[in-house]
């Protein structure tokens, strides 16, 4: 793999523990600022993520399937340790999330993700259930936002020591992260998603759901983004948000 021909990226390895044995996980998060990344990242594509490329009508949608899917093979090149990742597949499931195929798969999973020029995906055992969303701080996006939030939690963000923009957002991709775990997507009114309790630490947020309380939410922002990853409240999950936010600089 040429790298240098390739969008810039960083990718982490993150340590899960649970039950006193420690897993793993990895987070790829992607930066496309010029067309030459797109026609690169489809060098890693398989044919019928080829195919399925050239079905698409708009550009809008055909980078963002683009960004998805090279984040999500590097992640998962990462995770099996073997870059040859031409001949997985990263086809759709009956609610049109990401689904794995492959001779190498190892039963994994993938979470997928992308606003604006970046994109982002988490590739994790099957034993655990996660999910990852990024989305741009946008003044653009506030009335959308703003009608997914409940009176609640309209309290808890007028408490947060962020500005109102980045809170919506914070709710927003939390909320995404969950449902993109729980395999609903957009599908479920995001009601069914109540937050709680936010707690506020120096470089990230932890967020609580109402209806939701097996799981939790490490929320962090990344330059003018804020991403979100959910994951089971009984496992010890950390993520390095301040080495993430560094691709968010150049």
């Amino acid at each position: 793999m040429v790298k240098e021909a390739f969008p810039n990226a960083i990718v982490k390895k993150v340590t899960i523990k649970f039950n006193d044995n420690e897993y793993k996980a990895i987070i790829c998060i992607c930066n496309f600022n010029n067309n030459s990344h797109y026609d690169h990242a489809r060098k890693l594509f398989h044919k019928e993520e080829l195919e399925y490329y050239s079905s698409l009508k708009y550009e809008k949608r055909q980078k963002s399937y683009v960004m998805g899917r090279y984040c999500a093979k590097r992640a998962i090149s990462e995770y099996l340790e073997d870059e040859n990742v031409e001949s997985i597949t990263i086809g759709k499931g009956v609610f049109n999330q990401p689904i794995i195929f492959g001779p190498q798969n190892q039963n994994l999973q993938i979470s997928i993700s992308h606003s604006g020029d970046f994109g982002g995906a988490i590739a994790y055992h099957e034993r655990f259930v996660m999910g990852l969303d990024i989305e741009i701080i946008d003044e653009d996006n506030r009335e959308t936002l703003e009608n997914e939030i409940t009176i609640e939690e309209k309290e808890i963000l007028a408490s947060l020591p962020y500005d109102y923009n980045r809170g919506l957002t914070l709710f927003w991709t939390a909320k995404e992260a969950l449902s993109k775990a729980l395999k609903t997507g957009l599908m479920t009114p995001f009601s069914i998603f109540e937050i709680s309790k936010i707690q506020v630490e120096e470089d990230y947020a932890i967020c609580d759901f109402k209806f939701f309380a097996q799981y939790k939410i490490r929320s962090f922002k990344m330059g003018q983004y804020m991403c979100s990853i959910a994951y089971p409240k009984n496992i010890e999950f950390n993520v390095d948000s301040k080495d993430l936010s560094k691709l968010f600089n150049i």
